[in-house]
């Protein structure tokens, strides 16, 4: 469904083979763990909500349980490293673009997981880490294969909006701008420190209802139309 979603007719066997691509790649990855975080309930999903708000919950509700400040810039890295899973490296024969409708998928099989990530930048390879976390963590079965996908699912979504917080913090953000604005070199410097796109960081707070960062929000975005 995702993939019918995601993508046109005429794009539709090029992206279903990425997707089979993606699939097969799980089988040779090393395993990553869900042990320390499987007995953390997710939010309950509220469908009277939009589906974002489900993702940037369930990654706050996370850094709190794993003790881990929202300002924190080592804050995703410690996740990985809890979970075991490796960004280093791009998955073996895997396609040499990173803007595409599929990312990624994971394997959970109980309490283990495995993670393809098919982009060649390791600051992108992060966020599908990330997005994988909150796909096998959310998972109706123990053992079941998820893709990642440019679809607008609510599931796909939530991993989107989870990875987006957990890789990038609006608090962490919020604490470097001064007087709610943040220089485009600001959003450069934060985003090598993340290891993470600049355009995460700037996308991060887009959907937070405070005012003044959403003023801050805007400011980036103008700033970037303006260069």
């Amino acid at each position: 469904m995702d993939l019918c979603l995601a993508s046109t007719a005429v794009q539709f066997p090029a992206v279903a083979s990425i997707a089979q691509q993606a699939m097969e790649m799980t089988r040779g990855v090393s395993t990553s763990t869900l042990s320390p975080i499987e007995s953390i309930p997710l939010p309950k999903e509220n469908l009277a909500l939009p589906a974002y708000r489900r993702g940037v919950q369930a990654a706050e509700f996370l850094r709190r349980r794993l003790n881990i400040k929202d300002i924190d810039v080592g804050g995703a890295s410690r996740v990985f490293d809890i979970l075991e899973i490796d960004t280093s490296t791009q998955s073996s024969n895997a396609q040499t673009y990173d803007d595409v409708i599929v990312t990624g998928a994971v394997v959970r099989n109980d309490s283990e997981m495995k993670i393809a990530m098919l982009q060649q930048k390791e600051s992108k390879r992060r966020f599908a880490g990330a997005r994988a976390i909150f796909s096998a963590w959310s998972s109706d079965s123990p053992n079941e294969i998820r893709l990642l996908t440019s679809a607008v699912t609510r599931d796909q979504q939530a991993n989107r909006t989870f990875a987006a917080e957990l890789t990038a913090p609006k608090a962490l953000i919020r604490s470097r701008a001064k007087n709610n604005q943040l220089s485009m070199a600001g959003v450069f410097d934060l985003a090598a420190e993340l290891q993470i796109g600049a355009d995460v960081v700037k996308k991060a707070g887009s959907k937070q209802r405070n005012t003044g960062f959403r003023f801050l929000i805007r400011r980036l975005q103008a700033c970037s139309v303006a260069r």
